[in-house]
């Protein structure tokens, strides 16, 4: 997964556009900017500005990382895309769904954080003969109070919850952080044991 800006550049979606609004909207100079070299750079404020469509962005432990930009809605899912074809579906940002990742979160159950302290949330994996295996977790969460947290180069006052879940022993902790209206701003949310905690940071509403 390396660090691209996507942009579903289709003849569907370009068609509405003319040639002159094509070559001078945000999106498309940044991915001109991103196209022009492409040695993997670190994710930066400067890398995007000019861009005003929302746009998250998404480190993975192994120090891997990509812009991706919401492409379709369905319901309260929303599906984001990065460039080399990594998608992800957020629910109201909680984590519901991963394509691309190598151990993919195929899809999940996941209660919203106004669903209270005690939950259980449901992930579904395939396994090695593509049979798929199911994983009940129950979860304890806790808000810590008021903080701020950094996100590219700026910062904001958010509320913390803590989120710790257990299956057979098994222990994962994710971590949302959200301003006063319920906005997830950024979290970091488990995906599988071949890829471990996602980092998903919103740096453009």
């Amino acid at each position: 997964m390396r660090l691209y800006l996507f942009a579903l550049l289709s003849s569907a979606l370009l068609a509405g556009c003319s040639s002159e609004e094509n070559e001078t909207s945000p999106l498309k100079l940044l991915v001109n900017r991103f196209n022009a070299d492409e040695t993997p750079v670190q994710p930066t404020r400067a890398s995007i500005a000019g861009f005003r469509d929302p746009l998250l962005l998404v480190q993975l432990e192994n120090g891997t990382s990509s812009f991706l930009v919401r492409t379709r809605t369905n319901g309260a899912d929303r599906i984001w895309q990065s460039a080399d074809g990594v998608s992800l579906t957020l629910t109201h940002g909680m984590l519901r769904a991963t394509r691309g990742m190598g151990q993919d979160l195929m899809s999940a159950s996941v209660p919203a954080l106004s669903a209270g302290a005690a939950v259980e949330r449901v992930h579904y994996y395939y396994d090695w003969s593509g049979e798929t295996q199911v994983q009940r977790w129950t979860c304890s969460r806790v808000n810590l109070g008021a903080h701020t947290v950094d996100v590219l180069e700026r910062s904001y006052r958010v509320l913390r919850t803590d989120e710790t879940c257990n299956l057979d022993g098994k222990v994962i902790r994710n971590t949302y952080w959200r301003d006063s209206s319920g906005f997830i701003r950024q979290s970091r949310q488990w995906v599988s044991d071949g890829v471990g905690y996602a980092t998903l940071s919103r740096v453009v509403d």
